[in-house]
Protein backbone atom coordinates (compact mmCIF):
# COMPACT_ATOMS: atom_id res chain seq x y z
CA UNK A 1 0.00 0.00 0.00
CA UNK A 2 1.67 3.33 -1.09
CA UNK A 3 2.19 5.60 1.64
CA UNK A 4 0.66 8.88 2.33
CA UNK A 5 3.10 10.89 0.84
CA UNK A 6 3.64 8.57 -2.28
CA UNK A 7 -0.39 9.26 -2.90
CA UNK A 8 0.24 12.90 -2.65
CA UNK A 9 3.59 12.92 -5.28
CA UNK A 10 1.12 11.10 -7.51
CA UNK A 11 -1.17 13.51 -7.59
CA UNK A 12 0.52 16.28 -8.26
CA UNK A 13 2.57 14.34 -10.81
CA UNK A 14 -0.76 13.95 -12.55
CA UNK A 15 -2.33 17.16 -11.69
CA UNK A 16 1.12 18.51 -13.64
CA UNK A 17 1.02 16.51 -16.57
CA UNK A 18 -2.75 17.54 -17.45
CA UNK A 19 -2.14 21.01 -16.00
CA UNK A 20 -1.68 22.30 -19.85
CA UNK A 21 -4.11 20.11 -21.07
CA UNK A 22 -7.09 21.55 -19.09
CA UNK A 23 -5.56 25.32 -19.89
CA UNK A 24 -6.00 25.28 -23.51
CA UNK A 25 -8.78 23.18 -23.40
CA UNK A 26 -11.94 25.63 -25.46
CA UNK A 27 -14.74 26.85 -23.87
CA UNK A 28 -17.28 24.49 -25.67
CA UNK A 29 -15.30 21.46 -24.67
CA UNK A 30 -15.38 22.82 -20.72
CA UNK A 31 -19.13 23.00 -21.43
CA UNK A 32 -19.30 19.87 -22.21
CA UNK A 33 -17.45 18.23 -19.62
CA UNK A 34 -19.18 20.51 -16.63
CA UNK A 35 -22.87 19.42 -17.98
CA UNK A 36 -21.03 15.49 -17.29
CA UNK A 37 -20.73 16.86 -14.19
CA UNK A 38 -24.28 18.20 -13.01
CA UNK A 39 -25.46 14.92 -13.73
CA UNK A 40 -22.49 12.78 -10.96
CA UNK A 41 -23.43 15.61 -8.65
CA UNK A 42 -26.95 15.12 -9.03
CA UNK A 43 -26.65 11.75 -8.52
CA UNK A 44 -24.59 11.80 -5.42
CA UNK A 45 -27.16 14.37 -3.61
CA UNK A 46 -28.87 12.50 -1.50
CA UNK A 47 -25.62 10.65 -0.50
CA UNK A 48 -23.71 13.81 0.15
CA UNK A 49 -26.79 15.39 1.99
CA UNK A 50 -27.00 12.35 4.52
CA UNK A 51 -23.72 12.38 5.16
CA UNK A 52 -23.17 15.78 6.53
CA UNK A 53 -26.60 15.62 8.69
CA UNK A 54 -25.35 12.13 10.12
CA UNK A 55 -21.92 13.87 10.74
CA UNK A 56 -23.13 16.99 12.26
CA UNK A 57 -26.17 14.77 14.68
CA UNK A 58 -29.06 16.64 12.86
CA UNK A 59 -30.49 13.18 10.75
CA UNK A 60 -33.49 12.98 11.38
CA UNK A 61 -34.17 16.33 11.81
CA UNK A 62 -35.93 19.10 10.20
CA UNK A 63 -32.15 21.01 10.17
CA UNK A 64 -31.23 18.24 7.99
CA UNK A 65 -32.36 19.94 4.92
CA UNK A 66 -30.62 22.32 4.91
CA UNK A 67 -27.48 20.36 4.07
CA UNK A 68 -29.10 19.41 0.32
CA UNK A 69 -28.98 23.29 0.25
CA UNK A 70 -25.67 24.37 1.39
CA UNK A 71 -24.24 21.08 0.11
CA UNK A 72 -25.09 19.72 -3.91
CA UNK A 73 -27.44 21.82 -4.18
CA UNK A 74 -25.20 24.88 -4.16
CA UNK A 75 -22.80 23.53 -6.39
CA UNK A 76 -25.52 22.12 -8.51
CA UNK A 77 -26.65 26.35 -8.66
CA UNK A 78 -23.03 27.24 -9.48
CA UNK A 79 -22.65 24.61 -12.65
CA UNK A 80 -25.65 26.04 -14.07
CA UNK A 81 -24.10 29.80 -13.77
CA UNK A 82 -21.03 28.51 -15.27
CA UNK A 83 -22.47 26.71 -17.57
CA UNK A 84 -24.29 29.83 -18.54
CA UNK A 85 -21.32 31.73 -18.83
CA UNK A 86 -19.41 29.10 -20.17
CA UNK A 87 -22.38 29.76 -23.57
CA UNK A 88 -21.54 33.58 -23.57
CA UNK A 89 -17.99 32.80 -23.82
CA UNK A 90 -18.78 30.40 -26.68
CA UNK A 91 -21.58 33.25 -28.67
CA UNK A 92 -19.27 36.63 -27.80
CA UNK A 93 -15.87 35.66 -26.41
CA UNK A 94 -16.64 37.53 -23.17
CA UNK A 95 -19.29 36.95 -20.29
CA UNK A 96 -22.01 39.22 -20.62
CA UNK A 97 -23.31 42.20 -18.09
CA UNK A 98 -26.93 43.72 -18.77
CA UNK A 99 -26.04 47.90 -19.26
CA UNK A 100 -29.03 47.97 -16.80
CA UNK A 101 -27.04 45.76 -13.91
CA UNK A 102 -23.89 48.68 -14.00
CA UNK A 103 -23.91 51.69 -12.19
CA UNK A 104 -21.40 54.59 -10.97
CA UNK A 105 -21.17 55.48 -7.00
CA UNK A 106 -20.61 59.43 -6.20
CA UNK A 107 -16.90 58.65 -5.77
CA UNK A 108 -16.82 57.32 -9.63
CA UNK A 109 -16.14 53.44 -8.69
CA UNK A 110 -18.06 51.05 -11.06
CA UNK A 111 -20.50 48.47 -9.70
CA UNK A 112 -22.02 45.76 -10.89
CA UNK A 113 -24.96 44.16 -9.38
CA UNK A 114 -24.88 40.21 -9.63
CA UNK A 115 -27.36 39.02 -8.00
CA UNK A 116 -30.76 38.37 -8.13
CA UNK A 117 -30.43 37.35 -11.77
CA UNK A 118 -33.60 35.44 -12.72
CA UNK A 119 -36.77 34.87 -11.36
CA UNK A 120 -35.82 31.89 -9.46
CA UNK A 121 -32.92 33.84 -7.99
CA UNK A 122 -35.86 36.38 -6.43
CA UNK A 123 -38.22 33.84 -5.58
CA UNK A 124 -36.17 31.39 -3.31
CA UNK A 125 -33.88 34.15 -1.86
CA UNK A 126 -36.35 37.26 -1.49
CA UNK A 127 -34.76 40.33 0.19
CA UNK A 128 -31.19 39.10 -0.89
CA UNK A 129 -28.80 40.92 -3.23
CA UNK A 130 -25.35 41.01 -4.11
CA UNK A 131 -22.73 43.88 -6.27
CA UNK A 132 -19.47 43.25 -6.84
CA UNK A 133 -17.32 47.12 -6.65
CA UNK A 134 -14.83 47.08 -9.43
CA UNK A 135 -11.15 48.46 -9.14
CA UNK A 136 -10.68 51.81 -9.45
CA UNK A 137 -9.95 53.07 -13.00
CA UNK A 138 -12.52 50.20 -14.09
CA UNK A 139 -15.06 52.12 -15.80
CA UNK A 140 -18.43 51.01 -17.89
CA UNK A 141 -16.98 50.91 -20.71
CA UNK A 142 -13.56 48.80 -19.91
CA UNK A 143 -15.66 46.74 -17.77
CA UNK A 144 -15.96 44.19 -20.33
CA UNK A 145 -12.54 43.73 -21.17
CA UNK A 146 -11.85 42.63 -17.64
CA UNK A 147 -14.36 40.11 -17.99
CA UNK A 148 -13.08 36.55 -18.64
CA UNK A 149 -10.00 37.41 -19.28
CA UNK A 150 -8.18 32.97 -19.14
CA UNK A 151 -9.98 32.88 -22.18
CA UNK A 152 -8.31 35.69 -23.97
CA UNK A 153 -5.33 34.95 -22.55
CA UNK A 154 -2.09 34.45 -24.91
CA UNK A 155 -0.49 32.22 -22.32
CA UNK A 156 -2.20 29.42 -21.43
CA UNK A 157 0.31 27.32 -19.48
CA UNK A 158 -1.32 24.99 -16.93
CA UNK A 159 -0.80 25.98 -13.46
CA UNK A 160 -1.45 23.42 -10.24
CA UNK A 161 -3.32 24.74 -7.34
CA UNK A 162 -3.74 23.67 -3.44
CA UNK A 163 -7.57 24.47 -2.17
CA UNK A 164 -7.27 24.10 1.67
CA UNK A 165 -10.70 23.21 1.90
CA UNK A 166 -13.08 25.11 4.66
CA UNK A 167 -14.81 23.10 7.40
CA UNK A 168 -17.81 25.06 7.79
CA UNK A 169 -19.74 24.15 4.72
CA UNK A 170 -19.85 21.03 2.90
CA UNK A 171 -19.95 23.23 -0.86
CA UNK A 172 -17.37 25.77 -0.14
CA UNK A 173 -14.14 23.17 -1.45
CA UNK A 174 -16.16 22.23 -4.25
CA UNK A 175 -17.47 25.91 -5.19
CA UNK A 176 -13.52 26.66 -4.62
CA UNK A 177 -12.42 24.09 -6.87
CA UNK A 178 -14.70 25.22 -10.06
CA UNK A 179 -13.55 28.57 -9.83
CA UNK A 180 -10.21 27.76 -9.72
CA UNK A 181 -10.99 25.55 -12.51
CA UNK A 182 -13.11 27.49 -15.06
CA UNK A 183 -12.54 31.05 -14.05
CA UNK A 184 -8.45 30.90 -13.88
CA UNK A 185 -7.89 27.83 -15.99
CA UNK A 186 -5.61 25.64 -13.13
CA UNK A 187 -6.02 21.78 -11.81
CA UNK A 188 -6.74 21.47 -8.68
CA UNK A 189 -5.73 19.34 -5.33
CA UNK A 190 -8.57 19.60 -2.76
CA UNK A 191 -7.11 19.11 0.68
CA UNK A 192 -10.53 18.86 2.94
CA UNK A 193 -10.75 20.12 6.40
CA UNK A 194 -10.60 16.87 8.55
CA UNK A 195 -14.21 18.28 10.29
CA UNK A 196 -15.24 17.49 6.42
CA UNK A 197 -12.85 14.27 5.86
CA UNK A 198 -16.26 11.73 5.55
CA UNK A 199 -16.86 13.87 2.14
CA UNK A 200 -13.70 12.24 0.38
CA UNK A 201 -15.49 9.76 -1.43
CA UNK A 202 -19.10 11.58 -2.07
CA UNK A 203 -16.73 14.41 -3.90
CA UNK A 204 -14.42 12.12 -5.70
CA UNK A 205 -18.01 10.52 -7.06
CA UNK A 206 -19.57 13.73 -7.18
CA UNK A 207 -16.86 15.25 -9.04
CA UNK A 208 -16.00 12.23 -10.78
CA UNK A 209 -15.54 13.58 -14.70
CA UNK A 210 -12.78 15.87 -13.33
CA UNK A 211 -11.05 13.14 -11.63
CA UNK A 212 -11.05 10.87 -14.39
CA UNK A 213 -9.33 13.38 -16.82
CA UNK A 214 -6.81 14.65 -14.27
CA UNK A 215 -7.89 17.71 -13.67
CA UNK A 216 -8.91 17.35 -9.86
CA UNK A 217 -7.98 15.14 -6.69
CA UNK A 218 -9.15 15.31 -3.42
CA UNK A 219 -7.16 13.95 -0.32
CA UNK A 220 -7.28 14.08 3.61
CA UNK A 221 -4.81 14.97 6.14
CA UNK A 222 -4.44 17.92 8.95
CA UNK A 223 -1.94 20.74 9.05
CA UNK A 224 0.80 18.20 8.37
CA UNK A 225 -0.46 17.50 4.95
CA UNK A 226 -1.43 20.98 3.99
CA UNK A 227 2.53 22.13 5.09
CA UNK A 228 3.73 19.75 2.47
CA UNK A 229 1.69 20.60 0.02
CA UNK A 230 1.78 24.61 0.51
CA UNK A 231 5.85 23.59 -0.23
CA UNK A 232 5.81 21.65 -3.05
CA UNK A 233 7.45 22.52 -6.11
CA UNK A 234 5.13 21.29 -8.06
CA UNK A 235 1.96 24.03 -6.47
CA UNK A 236 2.06 26.74 -8.24
CA UNK A 237 -0.74 28.39 -6.39
CA UNK A 238 -2.63 27.79 -3.22
CA UNK A 239 -6.41 28.57 -2.66
CA UNK A 240 -7.52 29.16 1.52
CA UNK A 241 -11.02 29.26 2.58
CA UNK A 242 -9.88 29.87 6.37
CA UNK A 243 -9.07 31.31 9.40
CA UNK A 244 -6.28 34.27 9.59
CA UNK A 245 -4.18 31.48 11.91
CA UNK A 246 -4.09 29.49 8.29
CA UNK A 247 -3.27 32.29 6.32
CA UNK A 248 -0.04 33.64 8.88
CA UNK A 249 1.12 30.07 8.97
CA UNK A 250 0.96 29.99 5.01
CA UNK A 251 2.64 33.27 4.44
CA UNK A 252 5.13 33.64 7.61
Amino acid sequence: MPTAGATLEGDLNTLAANAGRWARMTAPQKRRLLAEVVGTVATCASRWADAAAVAKGIAGTEAAGEESISGPWAVLYALRRYLRTLDQIVASGTPQVPANRISTRPDGRTVVDVFPVTGYDRLLFAGISAQVWMQDGVTPTSLPSTLGTFYRAADTQGRVAVVLGAGNISSIGPLDVLYKLIAEGAVCLLKLNPVNEYLKHILVDALAPLVREGYLRVVRGGADVGRELCAHPLVDEIHITGSERTHDAIVF
